[in-house]
C-alpha cells in the first residue's frame, strides 16, 4: 500500500500541525505563523485537510426495454 503523503505535496496547508488562517496564511504549532505553501521535516499529512475531487458528471442514458 502507498504512502498517501506521496501522492500529495508536501505543504503546511496540509499538515496536521497547521490550522488554516484567514489571509491563507498557516499558524504552525512548532513554527509559528507560515506561509501555506511552506514545509518543514516534521510534516505529517492531514486527511481530513484535502480538499476531495470534483465528482464527474455521468451522462444521461436513455432506458432500453427488454421485450424488444
Amino acid at each position: 500500500m502507498r504512502d498517501k503523503t506521496e501522492e500529495y505535496e508536501r505543504c503546511c496547508a496540509l499538515c496536521e500541525k497547521g490550522t488554516r488562517l484567514e489571509t491563507g496564511d498557516v499558524l504552525c504549532r512548532k513554527k509559528g505563523v507560515v506561509n501555506g505553501r511552506g514545509r518543514c521535516h516534521r510534516f505529517r499529512l492531514d486527511i481530513l485537510k484535502i480538499e476531495p475531487k470534483k465528482q464527474r458528471e455521468l451522462p444521461t442514458v436513455e432506458p432500453v426495454s427488454l421485450d424488444d
